[in-house]
Order: C-alpha cells, then sequence, then structure tokens
C-alpha cells in the first residue's frame, strides 16, 4: 500500500482489520466490479485517445505539406529555383 502512497494511518487501520479479521468488510465495495473489464475499458480509451492524436497530428502534416508545395509554386512562379532560395539562405 505504501508503494501506491496510501497515507499510514489508513494503512494502520487496513492491518488492523485484516488482523481483527474483518477483510470480508474491506472488499464490500467491489462486489460487482470487474478488474480485467476495467482494464479493458481503460485501454480501449487509451488506443482511441492515440489514434485520435495520430489522426491529428497526420491532417496537420498533410496540411504543412501542402502549404510548403502552395509556396514552392508561388516561388517558382516568381522565377526562384530552390537551389537559389538555399543560396540565399546561406549569404551571411
Amino acid at each position: 500500500m505504501e508503494r501506491i502512497n496510501v497515507p499510514s494511518e489508513e494503512i494502520a487501520v487496513v492491518t488492523e482489520q485484516i488482523y481483527e479479521q474483518r477483510i470480508d468488510k474491506m472488499f464490500a465495495c467491489f462486489d460487482g466490479y470487474n478488474v480485467q473489464e476495467t482494464r479493458r475499458l481503460a485501454g480501449e480509451e487509451v488506443r482511441q485517445e492515440l489514434e485520435e492524436k495520430w489522426q491529428k497530428a497526420e491532417a496537420e502534416r498533410q496540411k504543412a505539406e501542402a502549404e510548403q508545395e502552395r509556396l514552392m509554386q508561388n516561388l517558382l512562379k516568381m522565377g526562384i529555383t530552390p537551389e537559389q532560395l538555399l543560396q540565399a539562405q546561406q549569404i551571411p
């Protein structure tokens, strides 16, 4: 219990209940609680959140690529090649 940061006062109460053989009362609130189902649902939620973040990042990447392409086309229309642009950036 110390590993999950339970206050020492609560650990003492639990320990006392165990010694007094009242452990069954401690777990009364867990009736109907399914640990494996809870973990499965939590895993699904995490997967869904990650999928949403990945989709958002992918959309942003595609938007940035489209903007880069648009800028490159405008530069080419102005007669500026990518090589000229790189050379201009190297001039101090």
